[in-house]
């Protein structure tokens, strides 16, 4: 008959057996203990105790026989609870995935803004900037083109200078031999200085020695001077590095027409086609961004049969 009754009965059968047996042997230690000790001859200690020192003390016993119906009822109401609770901490773990989930999506947010906000703050500082960017692009170009130039002159100059200066020196023996050559370099870059040291006079030589220890130190000046203007010029480089502005390299690279406009075609067979040879003028770069596009001359290996000059019409490349 005990076979054919649920696990969980059996269970709870064998749960409530030794509950009982448990109750059983509580209450037997109970009775156990409330029998008051004796001595060896039978008497209780308890007997030779002054009663009116000693206070009398009554046990009460009172054996409730265990309820089966109590048991199962406290049984199901701490199974209730165990429920309940679980149920509580189960609603609060989602509600806290939940605010973990809305932390989460209020931080992304957040973040998104903050990039838009940068973005944003960077459009408007360059558009701020753009004004003075262009300006300093200006002044950069003109101080280029005259450094070039002033290097350019210098060169010549002080050569002429220097040989002057030789041809001149004091003490040299040989002073009037070398006045021909003299008058002729004036000649070439100085006419009216020419036509007036050509006139014969006792001073002539002496002038000219003049001029000619003054030679030296003049070229001197000039190349500081040249000099100058290449310290001038890389202090304004790195001016134009701190708003982010850097020159776009021409000079012998292939034509980018993302970069550079080409406004002149020069034919020369000993080249590849398609290479910066000069450039007329400078384009720059701002945050990796074309700020202003260069102008250059570039190189044609031959020239196409139905073209007679080899001057080429050039278009803007077309912005994105």
């Amino acid at each position: 008959m005990n076979d054919a009754l649920p696990p969980r009965w059996r269970e709870a059968s064998e749960t409530l057996t030794t509950l009982l047996t448990w109750l059983v042997e509580t209450g037997q230690w109970v009775e156990t203990a409330a029998v008051p000790p004796t001595e060896p001859d039978g008497q209780p200690i308890s007997g030779r105790t002054d009663p009116a020192s000693t206070p009398e003390f009554r046990v009460e016993e009172e054996v409730v026989s265990p309820d089966l119906y109590t048991l199962l009822a406290a049984l199901t109401a701490l199974r209730q609870e165990v429920k309940l609770q679980t149920r509580s901490a189960r609603h609060d773990r989602e509600q806290t995935a939940q605010a973990l989930e809305q932390v989460s999506q209020t931080v992304a947010q957040l973040d998104t803004m903050r990039q838009a906000d940068m973005r944003r703050y960077e459009a408007a500082l360059q558009d701020a900037e753009r004004p003075m960017a262009e300006a300093l692009v200006e002044v950069h170009d003109a101080f280029s083109r005259a450094a070039r130039e002033a290097e350019r002159i210098v060169a010549s100059v002080t050569t002429g200078l220097r040989q002057w200066s030789v041809w001149l020196r004091p003490g040299q023996d040989s002073v009037t031999e070398t006045l021909p050559g003299v008058f002729s370099w004036l000649r070439a870059r100085f006419r009216r200085l020419a036509r007036v040291a050509d006139i014969s006079s006792p001073d002539v030589t002496a002038v000219l020695q003049q001029c000619g220890s003054a030679a030296g130190p003049m070229a001197d000046r000039l190349e500081g001077l040249a000099e100058g203007y290449t310290l001038s010029l890389q202090r304004l480089e790195r001016l134009l590095a701190t708003y982010g502005i850097e020159p776009i390299v021409c000079l012998g690279q292939p034509v980018d027409a993302e970069l550079m406009e080409v406004v002149q075609i020069v034919v020369d067979p000993s080249r590849p086609s398609g290479i910066v040879l000069d450039e007329v003028r400078r384009g720059y770069r701002r945050h990796g961004r074309v700020l202003r596009f260069a102008q250059v001359v570039a190189t044609r290996a031959a020239l196409p049969a139905d073209e007679t000059s080899p001057a080429a019409s050039v278009e803007r490349p077309e912005e994105a």
